[in-house]
């Protein structure tokens, strides 16, 4: 009988060994599957929040820990979306808002390629200038992520391009004549962003639509650009022929596309030549009155 005792307490202490063992060997499978969870936002440059209306898509390229190319994904502004990586336990994730509506190349990247590899890139309408197309409203973010965390991380994305636009009053008089077409050349800027959000390609102008409205006013439309930190000039032709070149304002002080905001420029043929800009709110175009 007391051999059967300490026969029956070995048996249920095996058991209890082998289940413990078992539930600690599910428990650590569970928590070695590697997994992220991501939600993106965005916001102007006075810190408010943008909606889905402005930001229409939103593209997730992953990369491991060195860099390396492995997936991208479709999503929308404000989803929370949960990457499933067995075999890595960091992440770079690059997003791009509003990289799909069209109006830029968006990268084609191959399983390996390296992040420095990935460029947006403005589309070349000319290319003896070249001439670049105005880009869509592109938003940028990054996030370097570990595995498992305990929360959700969110990614705040920011505007990557400036707004232009340019008026000019009395121009048919200053140029003496009334037929023939003018047009604006805005110099210059990169024609890449690199995945790292920044400048990374060769100079490239833009040659914005422009017509004269029912005051007289040679006004372009609102275009955006690559935000530089460099000047700007803006050259007024007429049939081809270059009649000046706008470098700076009444003041001195040079044109420069400030990111996020929109830059208008107004330049008054009537007597001297008189140049007035203003830097104001994304979308907020400035009336110009006599100036």
């Amino acid at each position: 009988m007391q051999h059967n005792k300490y026969r029956n307490s070995f048996g249920l202490l095996l058991s209890v060994l082998v289940a413990a063992f078992v539930f600690a060997g599910c428990a650590r499978e569970d928590a070695g599957t590697p997994q992220f969870s991501l939600k993106v936002t965005a916001f102007d440059e006075d810190g408010n929040e943008i909606d889905a209306e402005v930001v229409k898509d939103v593209t997730f390229y992953i990369f491991d820990k060195d860099k390396k190319f492995l997936d991208s994904y479709e999503g929308t502004l404000l989803e929370s979306i949960t990457f499933d990586y067995p075999d890595h336990e960091a992440l770079t994730v690059v997003v791009w808002g509003n990289g799909r509506q069209g109006n830029q190349l968006m990268p084609t990247l191959h399983k390996g390629d390296h992040l420095e590899t990935a460029f947006v890139s403005l589309i070349q309408t000319k290319t003896t200038l070249p001439l670049a197309g105005s880009p869509d409203d592109l938003f940028y973010g990054s996030i370097d992520m570990l595995a498992n965390e305990t929360s959700t991380k969110v990614l705040s994305l920011k505007r990557k391009t400036s707004g232009v636009v340019v008026t000019a009053r009395y121009l048919k008089e200053y140029v003496g004549d009334t037929d023939g077409e003018f047009h604006y050349v805005l110099r210059k800027s990169s024609d890449r962003l690199d995945f790292y959000g920044k400048l990374n390609g060769a100079d490239v102008s833009y040659s914005p639509d422009a017509a004269f409205d029912n005051t007289g006013d040679f006004v372009s439309s609102v275009f955006n650009i690559f935000s530089t930190d460099n000047d700007i000039k803006i050259d007024i032709y007429y049939r081809n022929v270059l009649k000046t070149t706008i470098v700076s304002d009444s003041q001195g002080k040079p044109l420069r596309a400030v990111e996020g905001r929109l830059l208008n420029v107004f330049v008054n043929f009537k007597g001297s030549v008189s140049v007035g800009v203003k830097v104001t709110d994304w979308g907020s175009k400035e009336i110009w009155k006599e100036f």
